[in-house]
């Protein structure tokens, strides 16, 4: 038994084998087969199809960890790690489309035939304390045993 799923220009497709990513399937028509009927009775099919979309460049899923760490997933993104005194704006064709807290991040890579301009800047939102190489002291005159400047 098989069902049939198609996905947008503007989508992609995260096919799952019992529960573990194992293809990101581009735009097109696309056949998932169900393998057991017993378990496609009792809900528990052998795979699956997560359709997400890509018009929010940030990637937006319940298992990012998960997905993170399957290599078909990692070559569609470009993952940002923030720490905890980081923020990022994320800019799409000139304009601000998130702005993201500390922790991993995934962004959609633009397909070739996209003409998408993606722009990242990191913040670092904590004051920096100053050091002494960043702000030396002023060294005041000396004065002389006798009182004059030397």
């Amino acid at each position: 038994m098989s069902s049939t799923q198609r996905i947008r220009r503007h989508e992609r497709g995260l096919r799952f084998r019992r529960g573990r990513l194992v293809a990101v399937l581009p735009s097109g028509t696309h056949r998932l087969w169900r393998r057991n009927l017993v378990s496609r009775l009792l809900g528990r099919d052998d795979e699956r199809l997560d359709v997400v979309s890509t018009l929010d460049p940030v990637v937006r899923h319940p298992a990012l960890d998960e997905l993170l760490d399957s290599p078909a997933f990692r070559a569609s993104v470009s993952v940002l790690t923030l720490t905890r005194s980081q923020r990022a704006r994320v800019w799409k064709d000139g304009r601000l489309v998130a702005i993201l807290g500390p922790g991993r991040h995934a962004l959609w890579n633009p397909n070739a035939n996209e003409a998408t301009r993606l722009r990242v800047e990191t913040i670092d939102v904590l004051p920096r304390t100053p050091r002494e190489h960043d702000h030396p002291q002023r060294q005041r005159p000396r004065r002389s045993a006798t009182g004059s400047l030397s």
